[in-house]
């Protein structure tokens, strides 16, 4: 906890709503622990609750240091203890399992929460056996429960764990990210390969408990509610198997490239791993029944992220800067008309031609004028232009070099002295 600042509880009593005072007013308010719990008390507002603190004989007089060590005493031993030592307290003291520190660096956080940030596996199995009802609780400043930190810091056997122990697969952390999303991030950023492998393994553990959730209680009232929606929900259920079996499927037999007839379909659903399988052997300037390439599919993507990473994934595997899209427009047009200094950068440097054209006869730097004045940014227009004229340029000096070099002098048969103009033979290419 920051020096300056400390924390103390509203209304007096310690529970999760907090206050926030300057260190220099920690003089002016006293702190008491009275039958297990911790009071506050301002001598200036509080005078006479003050005198009777200090008369009350159960009544002990505490420092906020004192508070503070107290509740970093028990995430401590979650994090360096030794299980021996964390079984004993547990039975001795069996309620403060559901322990979440509300002071100091741990502040916050859930006892499950801090060993699986610390990477104990063995004590997370443990606290699982007790069952917390802190498994789903957001935890410190990202919000985040421990399923997120699990994933985050790529721990299969902790994601197991915590799924066959019923964690939440749909809560959002404060960046609006469940866990699989986080997984599937970590596995498209990441240039490891190990890193990758486990995310993938991640995925698939998130996406298949999806039908292997923790049995709820009986619930008589409820039964037979239930027994009457059953009827309804298992053909949708029998559906959502039938495609989840396809998709398995087509992840395990995309090595082959008979067997996948639409790569653009992972593009479609946001599936890396699925793609990554097809362009092991498949062709990456595959074109689909409507006339899409995977190219074209990839920056038509509506999230900059997805659109940012497919297309720079396509052009990694060898996908044709200069393929021209369905109606006439190379992807370096589209990537002007989309203001992405991103894609312009990267389609240059995988080869894409500035001076290509388009079916309508315009280069791309003409784009820039289609662009609508309403969603027209005057500054990345400016460093678009700047780019694709250095691109032009360099390209045509490459042209005047490549013509330099085919230039061909044949020297006449007449005197060798003679080098006048009419008796050189240039032949241009």
């Amino acid at each position: 906890m920051p020096n300056d600042r400390i924390f103390i509880a509203q209304c007096g009593q310690m529970n999760m709503k907090f206050l926030k005072f300057d260190r220099k007013d920690e003089a002016e308010v006293h702190f008491f622990r009275f039958e297990g719990e911790v009071f506050s008390v301002d001598p200036v507002n509080q005078p006479m609750m003050l005198k009777v603190f200090e008369k009350l004989p159960n009544a002990e007089k505490i420092t906020v240091d004192e508070i503070i060590e107290e509740q970093q005493s028990l995430p401590k031993l979650i994090q360096k203890g030794e299980i021996g030592e964390i079984e004993a307290h547990f039975e001795e003291n069996p309620k403060e399992v559901d322990y979440v520190a509300r002071l100091g660096k741990y502040q916050q956080c859930s006892l499950l929460y801090l060993a699986v940030s610390s990477n104990r596996q063995e004590v997370v199995e443990y606290l699982l056996k007790k069952r917390p009802k802190t498994l789903n609780t957001k935890n410190g400043k990202e919000r985040e429960t421990a399923l997120h930190r699990a994933v985050r810091s790529l721990q299969l056997a902790t994601v197991t764990s915590l799924l066959a122990s019923g964690a939440s697969m749909v809560t959002k952390d404060k960046h609006g990210l469940k866990p699989v999303d986080i997984a599937m991030r970590m596995y498209k950023e990441s240039k490891s390969a190990e890193v990758k492998k486990t995310a993938e393994k991640i995925v698939k553990a998130l996406k298949g408990n999806r039908f292997n959730r923790t049995a709820r209680p009986f619930n008589p009232a409820a039964a037979a509610w239930e027994e009457a929606a059953m009827k309804g929900a298992v053909n949708r259920m029998i559906a959502d198997l039938r495609k989840e079996v396809r998709i398995e499927k087509e992840l395990g037999e995309s090595r082959n490239d008979d067997s996948f007839e639409n790569p653009g379909m992972a593009i479609v659903k946001n599936n890396p791993l699925m793609l990554d399988r097809y362009l092991e052997t498949g062709d990456p300037n595959f074109v689909n029944d409507r006339g899409f390439s995977l190219l074209e599919i990839a920056m038509q993507c509506a999230r900059t992220s997805e659109r940012n990473y497919y297309t720079e994934l396509l052009l990694e595997k060898g996908a044709n800067p200069n393929l021209t899209f369905r109606f006439g427009l190379t992807p370096l047009h589209r990537a002007v008309q989309e203001q992405s200094l991103f894609l312009v950068r990267i389609l240059l440097n995988h080869g894409a031609d500035p001076t290509r054209e388009d079916k309508q006869g315009r280069i791309p730097i003409a784009m820039v004028d289609k662009i609508p004045k309403r969603i027209k940014n005057n500054e990345t227009i400016a460093s678009l232009e700047m780019i694709l004229c250095a691109a032009q340029q360099k390209k045509n000096l490459e042209n005047m070099h490549h013509s330099l070099e085919n230039i061909q002098i044949k020297e006449p048969e007449a005197n060798a002295d003679d080098l006048s103009l009419k008796n050189l033979n240039l032949k241009l290419p």
